[in-house]
């Protein structure tokens, strides 16, 4: 009777008949010290050398094989794909993704995602407008009668506020899957799943709809208006995409771009793939190759690919040109000589937003794109709006928790509305905003190579 020496690979959880570590050099070869970067040819070595160089002991490589140990938490689960998932969500909502700037000072305040971000840059700078100390009227007025040099000195400015840097946006998902795992959130088995999760992902050029949902337009077109709601008007499909773990400090507007995308699908005219936020950047230097926004290319320093550089609803309206779409920007501002003083900016904008889905929902072929809304911190997509007593832009914002979204889809969608809408006073917060409309295709090979320089439709109140 012959013995039975099979066992399951730590990495892996593949049944395993060889030896280790002829397995190791064929599925996994060379694995990194997640502290000091040596490179070792297997797991046993680099298990040796966590505990002796670095005190590793608990690396939680005992694998059952019929039950999988969460190593955050200690739940059991019976399958190695919720496992994954389940370790996913612990990195996703526990690990900070970056530091907040405030200038040239760190704050030291962490923040989780994007939208987290937004909101504090928005409470700070109406605590700025409210003590008379906003940027622009400080040291954009200067400047007024050189709109070029007063888009440079904001952009300087927006640059130590943000961190737009040229940091690799890889680089940067791997230190914080290192900080995780020096903080023991993750054992040396998870570490290297994620981190191979993580070069697969940068690697592709398609998204694996991980951060997507769909149909939430189709469920919201069978509500029922509200008693102070007397119309609503909703886009075409749309599916709503939230940050990852990688892009979750800088990727609102990939994440936008691509609910735009997904709606260019669903249109029989202009039927496109959905790219992934690497993609974009690649597609958006081509775009700069061609002439397409130089003045956008140059504030970004002409590199965009793999950093983790936000972008705006211009850099997208340059890709959409570059990728013979035709698109219209619309700036939406306060003015010091405001023909109507009484109306705010959130309402302009309203009134805007609202007269173009109830004209593009009269139309004959009735396809409505949603609206990229850009603003100081963050950009979010407008798939609907309401009117009436109670007025409301209905939102898909990429730092919205896709878990609690994905549970009101199955459960409760009769309370998915309340996640999604906005009211006005939301929209007080800044003094300005930009929008970014798909208008089809170009007609002529004159609009689009007018297209290369970036015009905008301005609306002062």
């Amino acid at each position: 009777m012959s013995m039975d020496t099979s066992f399951n690979c730590p990495l892996c959880f593949k049944l395993i008949r060889d030896p280790i570590e002829r397995h190791f050099n064929l599925e996994h070869g060379e694995l990194e010290c997640p502290f000091c970067n040596k490179i070792y040819p297997s797991q046993v070595s680099l298990n040796e050398h966590l505990i002796n160089v670095h005190n590793e002991t608990n690396l939680g490589l005992k694998i059952d094989k019929e039950k999988f140990t969460c190593p955050v938490c200690s739940n059991v689960f019976v399958c190695q794909k919720d496992l994954e998932a389940h370790v996913e969500s612990h990195f996703d909502q526990k690990e900070p993704s970056f530091i907040c700037l405030d200038d040239e000072n760190v704050c030291g305040a962490e923040a989780s995602s994007d939208y987290e971000l937004a909101r504090k840059l928005e409470n700070e700078e109406l605590i700025q407008m409210e003590n008379g100390n906003n940027f622009q009227d400080d040291e954009c007025i200067q400047y007024e009668s050189d709109s070029y040099y007063a888009a440079e000195l904001e952009h300087e400015f927006l640059k130590k506020r943000f961190g737009m840097t040229n940091s690799k946006a890889s680089s940067k998902a791997i230190s914080s899957l290192n900080q995780a795992y020096k903080k023991n959130k993750m054992d040396a088995l998870t570490y290297h799943n994620q981190k191979e999760l993580i070069e697969t992902k940068i690697n592709s050029i398609y998204d694996d709809n991980s951060t997507s949902l769909n149909g939430i337009i189709e469920i919201i077109e069978q509500f029922p208006l509200g008693k102070n709601t007397t119309s609503r008007y909703l886009s075409s499909k749309c599916s709503l995409f939230t940050s990852g773990f990688i892009d979750k400090s800088y990727g609102c507007g990939f994440r936008n771009t691509q609910m735009l995308l997904s709606c260019i699908r669903e249109d029989p005219k202009l039927k496109e793939v959905i790219f992934n936020n690497r993609k974009i950047q690649q597609i958006i230097e081509k775009a700069w190759a061609h002439d397409f926004d130089i003045m956008g290319k140059n504030q970004l320093g002409g590199v965009l690919y793999n950093t983790t550089k936000w972008i705006g609803a211009s850099d997208v309206a340059a890709m959409f040109s570059f990728l013979g779409i035709k698109t219209e920007l619309v700036d939406i501002t306060r003015s010091r000589h405001a023909t109507n003083p009484n109306l705010s900016v959130a309402e302009a904008m309203f009134d805007y937003v609202y007269n173009y889905f109830v004209t593009e929902c009269q139309k004959s072929d009735n396809f409505v794109y949603p609206i990229y809304v850009q603003h100081d911190g963050h950009s979010r997509t407008i798939v609907g709006i309401e009117n009436g007593k109670n007025k409301n832009f209905i939102l898909f914002d990429p730092g919205s928790n896709k878990k609690e979204i994905e549970e009101h889809v199955k459960y409760n969608p009769t309370r998915l509305l309340t996640l999604l809408r906005r009211s006005l006073t939301t929209f007080n917060r800044n003094r300005e905003y930009q929008l970014l409309i798909v208008r089809g295709k170009f007609d002529t090979n004159e609009e689009y190579e007018a297209a290369k320089i970036l015009k905008s439709t301005r609306i002062e109140v």
